[in-house]
């Protein structure tokens, strides 16, 4: 996103920003300093424009997961995603070797979470299943203090699962990989206590 501010026909006082991202707080600091009145007015609206507050920049609204967001609780205990795979990024290296079971994390994925999963209040038990047609999927979930639960192959079918206990309120990152990086599969992903 590009932003220009000019307020006035003297150079000396315009106020230019090109907001391409957080790091340009500087540049923002340093328009703070200009003080013409009708600057002003228009660099309070530009602040507007950018979520500028408390003398900060404020995080641009940026999706957080590739493929949306999932709440579950009391009114929605189940609920299906959809996505396609296609990473190269090593999930390993994303979040750990293995997850609290000690079972082996694998796959390939993009380092962004294909989906958040937002638990509303504690849920005892959790089931994550994949529907991937005859592709060989992986499944990676690393909740909001850093637990990690990997699935692979579902019984004989190659489509990956969790099922696990003791989950947490809270947001979790889901990551839907496959064994050969860059794959791109469509999928459906079920999420159920």
């Amino acid at each position: 996103m590009t932003l220009a501010v000019a307020a006035g026909q003297d150079d000396r006082h315009s106020c230019r920003a090109i907001a391409k991202s957080q790091h340009n707080r500087g540049e923002i600091a340093r328009m703070l300093t200009y003080p013409k009145p009708s600057q002003s007015i228009l660099f309070l609206i530009s602040l507007a424009v950018l979520g500028l507050a408390s003398g900060g920049l404020a995080p641009l609204a940026i999706a957080q997961s590739h493929f949306g967001d999932f709440a579950v609780g009391t009114g929605q205990p189940t609920g299906k995603l959809r996505g396609t795979t296609g990473g190269k990024t090593s999930l390993p290296a994303i979040v750990s070797n293995r997850d609290r079971h000690n079972n082996q994390c694998l796959g390939y994925a993009d380092s962004k979470p294909d989906h958040l999963l937002i638990l509303k209040e504690s849920l005892p038990n959790l089931r994550l299943q994949l529907k991937s047609g005859k592709v060989d999927t992986t499944l990676v979930v690393q909740g909001p203090d850093g637990v990690v639960r990997c699935g692979d192959d579902t019984g004989t079918q190659k489509a990956a699962s969790i099922v696990d206990t003791d989950w947490g309120p809270g947001t979790y990152k889901v990551w839907v990989g496959t064994t050969i990086p860059g794959e791109q599969v469509d999928y459906v992903l079920t999420v159920q206590p």
